[in-house]
């Protein structure tokens, strides 16, 4: 058995690999064995509390994606005419997920305003906004090497 496409994805001795997610995303099944590497984004409304970054699939991030990773992420918050509204950080794991470590690379780092910055709740990654008012953040994942539970 090859490569074959279907209405399911594409998919390798009969197991689905990859999948079209409605809005666009490319992502790997759970269970599949596959791996992310590559980049998606999604965007998602500002609540005024944390708000853990999706997964591939559009679950929390940390149950899909577990497995010795590097990503960076980032967040841009649109429609303000506020400065520098934006955040760049980098989070790595391992496969037991009792190292994992968010590192600030540029933009906001902490509590601004109309400004997104990042924490972790745990092992989960999470972004946040110090502003009440209802803003759209565009959030940008770029993964590399991560194995999808």
């Amino acid at each position: 058995m090859g490569v074959s496409f279907n209405t399911s994805g594409l998919a390798y001795s009969g197991t689905t690999k990859l999948r079209l997610h409605s809005d666009g995303q490319i992502y790997t099944p759970s269970g599949s064995g596959g791996s992310v590497m590559g980049a998606y984004s999604y965007t998602q409304g500002n609540t005024g509390s944390a708000q853990n970054i999706l997964g591939p699939s559009g679950g929390n991030y940390i149950s899909e994606v577990t497995n010795n990773q590097y990503t960076e992420f980032i967040i841009v918050t649109l429609g303000t005419g506020t400065n520098n509204t934006y955040c760049h950080y980098r989070y790595d794991n391992n496969s037991d997920l009792n190292y994992y470590n968010l590192s600030f690379i540029s933009g906001n780092s902490g509590p601004s305003s109309n400004r997104p910055y990042m924490q972790l709740s745990g092992a989960n990654p999470q972004w946040n906004m110090d502003h009440s008012g209802s803003y759209t953040v565009s959030i940008f994942v770029k993964n590399v090497g991560s194995l999808i539970t």
